[in-house]
Parts: C-alpha cells; sequence; structure tokens
C-alpha cells in the first residue's frame, strides 16, 4: 500500500496494488465532504486498485498526510 500526495493540486493516491498506467479500466466516482471527490480505480477483474482524494487536506487526516510520499 503507497500514500502519494501533491501539494500543488492537493491530491491525494492511495495505491492497494502496484500497477502499469492504464490499467484501471472502470472508475466510481463518489462525493465526499465538503463536495470534494474520491474517486474508486478497479482492475478488469473488479479488484480495486487505489482510491484518489481531490481536496485531499480536507477529507484525509494531517496525521496520515504527513507519512505521504510527497510528488511535488
Amino acid at each position: 500500500m503507497r500514500l502519494t500526495y501533491s501539494r500543488s493540486t492537493d491530491m491525494a493516491y492511495l495505491e492497494f496494488a502496484s500497477a502499469p498506467p492504464g490499467t484501471a479500466v472502470r472508475t466510481e466516482a463518489l462525493l465526499g465532504p465538503d463536495k470534494a471527490m474520491i474517486n474508486l480505480d478497479f482492475d478488469d477483474a473488479g479488484r480495486l486498485l487505489g482510491i484518489e482524494f481531490s481536496s485531499a487536506s480536507v477529507q484525509l487526516p494531517k496525521d496520515l498526510l504527513g507519512t505521504a510520499e510527497v510528488d511535488d
């Protein structure tokens, strides 16, 4: 499991399985707190690959974001 965070876009991605780009064939969009988006990425077998959080600083605990790999 790996968490990455971009401060410039305030986006975080929690990756459950390492997969090459384009592996996600289906994305389910959900509405999180303060109408922030949460996207669930699935592969062709229906396995959850990862979760993308917009407005991550609003949706995720600061302690958790502090452990993320920062992209920028």
